[in-house]
């Protein structure tokens, strides 16, 4: 049943129907209807009253949710695009005719003028109930049917966004783990792999000086110790060639540059407590001051360093 022609029948019912933007529809208590197998001859049944500030009748819709068996959304619908339409035709200067009551037309002044007719009653709908579902959903225009379908689309679609801001907040924590981790690979761990590194090598370059300085501890003691020094098949006695008398660490440092060499070389600590370097040679007493002479000029002389004259020692 359209929306007219419920108009027609929520009158014959209620005798009153405010209607949202158009105005009120009155029936008079008094006005004698004569009904005839599809008509009514009243002359005047229906009278009306402009004014655009009125809402329509909660009842008339819950009239139209009885009567077409719609839910309330589509319901409302219906009658909105009812009005509308109406709206629509009196702005361009056309009269809408609603089924069963009359005729509204606008004038140049604007406002809404009825003129009555013969309204048919309402028809007794012997449809069934499928058939009667299928006409109405024909009934409701195509915007109409957008408009709600996305409406029922939002009622039972599953709403994501909860679970997006959680997507999302668990792809930022990894990105800031990720990041962490690529500084951490980056810079951190070659820094800790360089240091680690710097001191093996440390380690490993310090390693044969002590070694060699156990090792010089231990010459210097048998030198210390060893009181005998006799000559050989030529006469020659065993003598220290001293190129460097100072503390423990410089002459330990000398001590290191002189131990690869083809000659022998000790370090030993003298009586007045300083370390003494020296070259093991074998000499004559009057050759001596020329082997003196020769180591001095052979293993100092250009050298950089500052030294003292070579000193031969038993």
């Amino acid at each position: 049943m359209k929306i007219g022609q419920l108009i027609a029948k929520y009158l014959q019912e209620n005798n009153i129907l405010n209607v949202n933007g158009i105005g009120t529809f009155l029936v008079t208590p008094n006005t004698e209807v004569t009904i005839t197998d599809k008509q009514t001859a009243a002359s005047n049944p229906i009278s009306y009253i402009y004014n655009e500030a009125l809402v329509t009748d909660a009842v008339f819709v819950d009239f139209i949710i009885k009567e077409t068996s719609k839910i309330r959304p589509l319901a409302i619908a219906d009658l909105e695009t009812y009005i509308v339409t109406a709206k629509q035709l009196l702005n361009i200067s056309k009269p809408f005719i609603i089924d069963g009551v009359g005729t509204l037309v606008k004038e140049t002044s604007g406002i809404y003028t009825f003129l009555p007719g013969n309204y048919e009653l309402p028809k007794i709908s012997t449809d069934n109930d499928r058939d009667r579902r299928l006409r109405q959903a024909k009934e409701v225009s195509r915007d109409t049917e957008i408009k709600y379908k996305k409406d029922y689309n939002a009622i039972n679609k599953t709403d994501y966004r909860p679970l997006i801001k959680k997507g999302l907040g668990a792809l930022t924590l990894l990105l800031l783990i990720a990041g962490i981790a690529w500084v951490v690979i980056k810079y951190i761990v070659p820094t800790k792999t360089a240091d680690a590194s710097n001191i093996a090598n440390n380690s490993s370059t310090n390693a044969p000086e002590t070694t060699a300085q156990n090792k010089v501890k231990d010459t210097a003691t048998v030198l210390q110790t060893s009181t005998i020094n006799k000559p050989d098949s030529l006469g020659k006695l065993a003598y220290k060639a001293v190129i460097r008398n100072t503390d423990s660490a410089t002459a330990y440092k000398r001590y290191n540059g002189l131990i690869n060499i083809s000659q022998p070389a000790v370090i030993y600590k003298s009586a007045e407590g300083t370390f003494k370097v020296a070259i093991l040679v074998r000499s004559s007493v009057a050759d001596t001051a020329r082997i003196a002479d020769s180591i001095h000029t052979y293993f100092l002389k250009g050298t950089g360093f500052s030294y003292t004259r070579v000193t031969m020692e038993q």
